[in-house]
């Protein structure tokens, strides 16, 4: 095994190499699992439906498709809105990780990261082989801008943020709404995944989107970084020994328990840079009212399985966030 892997920021890697290595073997390990049946575990499909699956939902499915025996162990099984968002999408990356490096037959593969969140305008857009129709990494059913080279947050232009790193506490209860757990999920999660808009501003879809989990490399690298801040996950038995069930590289079942995900190091993995608090974000009444409309919106809509459009339209009229 190697020893402890780095994941990199995708635009470091990308600076000089539009098709860097790491990115190479990703699209051609996407492009092969994207030929399997999605019974096949290392398939990309299977891989995408652990997140969520609504058969009525999924873009490519076939009359020949054969659903494995064993899907209501593995898939559908995402955890948004509660205590256990961060650790179940931590172990589904290892997982997920696991799967490519198989499928390459590369041990040392790692994912990289993205971070539209810097200040840098330029790290708002997607990166270019994301965006080339031609690549295994593209997706058509994001917004027609954000495919086309522009910054993602055209809906809701610079309210993408880190404040989140200011929290203390973890959560205030089990399904809670307050502190850094549920901060991060709404923003800069969430709100980046409706930004992109098509299959990742739907659940159901979300995980065949290639960005999806180079996006969640990001959020898991936000929490290591709140982490070496000083700050505590939870210690509550309910929370670490809580197991969650995953099919591993070779399609066999692992049961992993929420107590192994507590930092990354352990785990085999870091990244090549962690972030600090920006200064608290101070919004008035009015304007947190209104971006909370606009959160529950979008939710609800992402929430509400297949999007209505599918094309990389904008079907979705947004509130006001003067009202």
């Amino acid at each position: 095994m190697a020893g402890t892997r780095v994941r990199q920021d995708v635009w470091k890697l990308s600076k000089t190499d539009k098709w860097h290595p790491t990115l190479l073997w990703y699209a051609r390990a996407v492009a092969e699992m994207q030929t399997r049946p999605i019974n096949d575990p290392t398939s990309w499909r299977y891989q995408a439906a652990i997140h969520d699956y609504i058969p009525g939902s999924d873009p490519l499915a076939t009359a020949d498709d054969v659903i494995p025996s064993d899907a209501d162990r593995f898939w559908a099984k995402c955890q948004h809105l509660s205590w256990f968002f961060l650790p179940w999408h931590r172990l589904m990356l290892i997982q997920f990780e696991g799967v490519i490096r198989e499928v390459l037959h590369d041990e040392n593969f790692t994912l990289p990261y993205w971070n539209p969140v810097t200040g840098n305008d330029a790290d708002l857009v997607v990166p270019a082989v994301f965006r080339d129709p031609g690549s295994p990494l593209y997706d058509g059913t994001r917004y027609f801008w954000v495919n086309g080279g522009e910054r993602i947050d055209k809906p809701f232009v610079d309210w993408l943020s880190l404040d989140a790193l200011n929290e203390k506490f973890y959560i205030d209860a089990p399904n809670g709404s307050l502190g850094f757990n549920p901060r991060l999920d709404q923003n800069p999660h969430f709100f980046t995944h409706v930004a992109l808009g098509g299959d990742m501003a739907d659940f159901s879809t979300v995980g065949g989107d290639p960005m999806f989990y180079l996006r969640h490399a990001n959020i898991d690298r936000l929490w290591e970084s709140w982490n070496r801040l000083g700050n505590k996950n939870p210690t509550d038995p309910r929370y670490l020994n809580r197991k969650f069930s995953y099919g591993d590289r070779s399609g066999k079942r692992a049961d992993l328990p929420v107590s192994m995900t507590d930092r990354t190091a352990p785990l085999g993995y870091e990244y090549d840079s962690y972030e600090k608090p920006p200064q608290p974000l101070h919004l008035t009444t009015q304007e947190a009212a209104a971006r909370e409309r606009t959160y529950q919106t979008l939710h609800d809509k992402a929430m509400g399985g297949k999007h209505a459009a599918h094309d990389g339209s904008m079907s979705m009229t947004m509130p006001d966030p003067a009202r």
